[in-house]
């Protein structure tokens, strides 16, 4: 399947029915006219090849016609024999075939009416029907059980109409991936999600999306970045480093609440909250593996000190 060039200028499109060029001859009396027109089909390319024998005044004539069709290997893949109408319109048409080669291929006409002959030759190019597919983004980052979504779109190239089917390639192990749809027409699109799971090795990976159609095949490459997924043990030290904000919070209020009745100052349940919040930040430090043991310990019995002095004073304040 391909697209239609005209005399070597590009185009971008088929152009139906143009005209090349006219010729003719004085002694023989005749003059011979070509057009071509090409059309994608499931087989190939359709080449139609249209003229006119006519005589000098410009009345068509009866005559014989021989066209053929040459590749751009010079070998010849089409020939024909189309007598004209009483008018001398003939029309002939070819396939060519979907796998044949691109390049410049060459129609040559011959027309003849007793013993008189006319010839006319011209040239076309054809180039393979394609398609492009995006892709976005090129790159996630994920955690371990997460899912990564990538928008495939296909774009044809050159009146490309299959349709095309999607896969993925390369991925790790543990992982699993969906479209929205696996085949995607011409000017269509897809969303591919890829699935991780515990099991899936942290790491970058590259996977390969691929998608083929009408005899064609592209990829594209995308990076899947795996990170490990968040440890219970931290999950642990945030929430215990939430409920010891709340808790020195709510106690903070009750006892501002409480006033002097209860003999204690504003300033002394602060520099308590102070040591609860630095208390659970420690622990939280402690379960990412951020602090030594010997710092932990050390740090730990500091900050119970200051707590049992702060309550010491209070104590002694409400006494």
């Amino acid at each position: 399947m391909f697209l239609f060039r005209a005399s070597g200028s590009p185009s971008a499109g088929i152009t139906p029915w143009t005209t090349l060029t006219s010729a003719h001859s004085e002694s023989l009396n005749l003059t011979l006219s070509l057009a071509v027109d090409l059309n994608s089909t499931k087989e190939g390319t359709e080449v139609t090849a249209t003229g006119l024998v006519a005589y000098l005044n410009g009345t068509g004539v009866a005559s014989e016609v021989s066209i053929e069709l040459s590749n751009p290997y010079g070998s010849t893949v089409g020939l024909r024999l189309a007598p004209t109408n009483s008018t001398g319109s003939f029309h002939a048409q070819f396939i060519i075939p979907s796998e044949s080669p691109a390049g410049t291929y060459s129609v040559f006409v011959t027309a003849c009416r007793g013993g008189i002959c006319a010839a006319q030759s011209t040239s076309f190019i054809l180039s393979p029907l394609d398609f492009v597919i995006n892709v976005a983004p090129k790159s996630v980052s994920i955690q371990e059980g997460e899912t990564a979504t990538f928008n495939v779109t296909l774009l044809p190239v050159a009146g490309f109409n299959s349709t095309v089917e999607m896969s993925v390639l390369n991925l790790p192990n543990g992982t699993s991936f969906t479209f929205s749809q696996s085949s995607i027409p011409p000017h269509g699109s897809t969303q591919l999600n890829i699935v991780t799971s515990p099991a899936t090795p942290v790491g970058v990976f590259t996977a390969l999306i691929i998608a083929r159609g009408g005899g064609k095949e592209h990829s594209v490459a995308v990076i899947l970045s795996i990170r490990p997924a968040s440890s219970l043990n931290e999950w642990i030290a945030l929430t215990v480093f939430a409920a010891f904000i709340l808790a020195a919070i709510g106690l903070a209020l009750w006892r501002r609440r409480r006033g002097s009745s209860a003999g204690l100052r504003l300033e002394e349940d602060q520099d308590a909250l102070a040591v609860v919040r630095a208390l659970a930040r420690l622990e939280e430090l402690k379960a990412v593996g951020k602090v030594t043991a010997e710092e932990y310990e050390k740090l730990r019995k500091e900050y119970d000190r200051r707590l049992e002095r702060l309550r010491g004073g209070k104590e002694a304040a409400g006494g």
